[in-house]
């Protein structure tokens, strides 16, 4: 890691830790009154996800925010290269937002307790039973007007390439008859690759595609559906790579 890299990592996390430290206190209060629509805290986190992608010194580039009109909940299924993705996604699609995340994510200091009191959702994947109890509570979430997030993937990449997207959590909008609105990340493996803890200023775009309705989908048409999904977004991939081509990933070589 060179120096210009240490220093905007240690602003970016320094001032990270320190922003979210300032927000716990007044945020809890107000979530404490407004626990359902948590208007403000909402607006706050939104806040937040803003001001730490601004400390990564990165260029941000929003497109498709256009087809949110009209849409109150929806799920958004988006692909994982980096934890940026996560500020990214709470800074700029402005909707109640509810990640439904791997149970370990409640090991990450004070983040991980405070997901839950946001009403992000923990899954557990090892077990069908509680699984299934996540589920449910998606199906609650996006009943009572708010977005659910999802990974398809199951991962981050590690070098750029999307994975295969699983099926499970696609099956939420296959229970509750939601949108589905594919989001797609470009840029994010670039500023913070998994498995490193560095910031490098590079440019992000995120793509955020068209609602796609799922009423009609059935059990029988369900991976024609995974697929479609998976298509679309790497397809949006693979053009905004082409026209934003500091986008695409570098070698590993210069990431690590």
């Amino acid at each position: 890691m060179n120096f210009a890299t240490l220093w905007r990592t240690v602003v970016a996390w320094t001032g990270g830790i320190l922003l979210t430290l300032i927000l716990i206190p007044p945020g809890l209060i107000l979530l404490a009154l407004d626990p359902i629509k948590q208007r403000i805290p909402q607006r706050m986190v939104r806040f937040w996800g803003r001001t730490i992608m601004r400390m990564c010194f990165i260029k941000i580039h929003v497109f498709g925010l256009e087809n949110l009109k009209g849409i109150k909940s929806a799920v958004f299924a988006a692909n994982h290269q980096s934890m940026v993705d996560i500020f990214m996604i709470n800074a700029f699609i402005p909707r109640r937002l509810a990640f439904l995340a791997k149970k370990q994510t409640r090991l990450i200091p004070v983040i991980g307790q405070l997901m839950p009191m946001l009403g992000h959702i923990m899954v557990d994947r090892s077990n069908p039973k509680k699984s299934l109890k996540s589920v449910q509570k998606c199906i609650t979430a996006l009943s009572g007007n708010r977005s659910i997030v999802i990974f398809p993937e199951g991962t981050r990449t590690l070098d750029g390439k999307m994975n295969r997207f699983k099926s499970g959590s696609l099956k939420i909008p296959l229970r509750t008859g939601a949108p589905l609105i594919p989001v797609t990340l470009c840029g994010t493996l670039n500023v913070m690759p998994k498995n490193t803890f560095g910031v490098r200023p590079h440019t992000v775009v995120m793509h955020i595609g068209e609602p796609i309705e799922t009423k009609e989908l059935q059990i029988s048409n369900f991976r024609s559906f995974v697929d479609q999904i998976e298509a679309t977004i790497s397809d949006t991939k693979e053009r905004l790579e082409k026209e934003y081509p500091e986008t695409a990933p570098l070698p590993e070589s210069i990431l690590t």
